[in-house]
């Protein structure tokens, strides 16, 4: 029998490519270009597609797997994310991370509009990310990061080039890491892109806090 398209991968994708545009419509939860939800391992795979979220109030969408909490490595995606408003959890590479992410890259750029936890890799990190990088351009209205919007879990040997828009004033943003919770870990990784600040949709937020990066 077939599984259901809702539930997560739990064994082991190897050597696979998906180049579909995906387009989840209203609220959706756990998208990626080619995993939605991840519990085992991601292996020398990659997405292409683009993921275009119209929903609001959608939650862990991902260039190539929405939510991990097994591995990723070396993989990539180069798909664009794009989502509606009042959305969070959204990255380049995955949407939220609670497992491992290593020797992968995204490319793609992320346009999350009024959405927080915006990365150019990974939304929210709540795992490990190592030697990993980010170079596509990134919008989003709060704790946006060029690697990781939010992250309370181990960044290491990992870099961003990418060039970041936000509000004005910026609200928990930095062209490494958005929001560093006490927590998380950095170690030898930084982010060189640019941050310009302007008009993002959803209006103004509060100022800048000493946490961003």
């Amino acid at each position: 029998m077939a599984p259901s398209p809702r539930q997560p991968a739990t064994g082991t994708i190897s050597d696979t490519v998906a180049g579909v545009t995906t387009f989840p419509g209203y609220a959706g939860v756990y998208v990626g270009g080619l995993v939605g939800q991840n519990l085992g391992l991601v292996s020398n795979s990659y997405a292409t597609g683009a993921i275009r979220d119209s929903g609001y109030g959608s939650y862990g969408l991902g260039g190539l797997v929405g939510s991990n909490s097994g591995t990723i490595t070396n993989s990539y995606a180069t798909g664009d994310v794009f989502n509606a408003p009042e959305s969070g959890a959204i990255g380049g590479l995955v949407g939220t991370n609670n497992g491992l992410i290593s020797h992968s890259y995204a490319t793609g750029a992320v346009n999350a509009q009024a959405d927080n936890a915006v990365g150019g890799l990974v939304g929210t990190n709540n795992g490990t990310v190592t030697d990993s990088r980010s170079s596509g351009s990134i919008s989003g209205l709060s704790i946006v990061g060029g690697l990781i919007g939010n992250n309370s879990g181990t960044v290491v040997n990992s870099g961003s080039v990418s060039d970041i828009l936000t509000s004005d004033p910026p609200y928990y943003a930095g062209l490494l890491i958005g929001y560093q919770h006490t927590s998380g870990t950095i170690v030898n990784s930084a982010g060189t892109g640019t941050m310009t600040t302007g008009t993002i949709v959803g209006g103004s937020t509060a100022q800048i806090g000493g946490t961003g990066f």
